[in-house]
């Protein structure tokens, strides 16, 4: 016995409401970013998928990284967030996998650091979309931090 919905039963939320996932990190993403993207595809099916991605082999999130010849600006720094506004529809669904936190640690960068530098840019991000809401709530949970 199937528990899969035929597709002629699928809903118009679900056809026509993308999702947009936003994946972050260094080695560990960039190996599985094809697998992972496919599985994804197939568990929303048959909702549309869209991605964008900043990853690469010993990329940090607030420190400039690489390997060998490869080096890649602070995933913070590098435009992913610009890049998702530009492909953002409006009212979409936005999805994000932030993984490979280490490096960062590994170019001696404090995790305190790194938490920061992460919400500062989230609040910014929040407020270029006009989610005043969302600005308030991170600056209440940072002060929150600092008691």
């Amino acid at each position: 016995m199937s528990f899969v919905l035929p597709l002629t039963a699928s809903t118009e939320y679900q056809t026509q409401n993308p999702v947009l996932f936003i994946f972050l990190g260094a080695s560990n993403l960039a190996r599985s970013f094809h697998g992972l993207k496919y599985c994804i595809e197939r568990c929303i099916f048959p909702r549309p998928a869209s991605f964008v991605h900043a990853m690469g082999p010993g990329r940090g999130y607030v420190s400039r990284g690489g390997i060998l010849n490869a080096i890649y600006s602070p995933i913070l720094n590098c435009g992913i967030f610009e890049a998702v506004q530009n492909k953002r529809i409006k009212n979409q669904q936005v999805v994000a996998f932030i993984t490979d936190i280490g490096n960062d640690i590994m170019y001696d960068v404090s995790p305190e650091k790194i938490r920061i530098d992460a919400r500062m840019k989230w609040i910014t991000y929040q407020r270029e979309l006009g989610n005043y809401d969302g600005v308030i709530l991170e600056i209440q949970r940072m002060l929150g931090m600092s008691e």
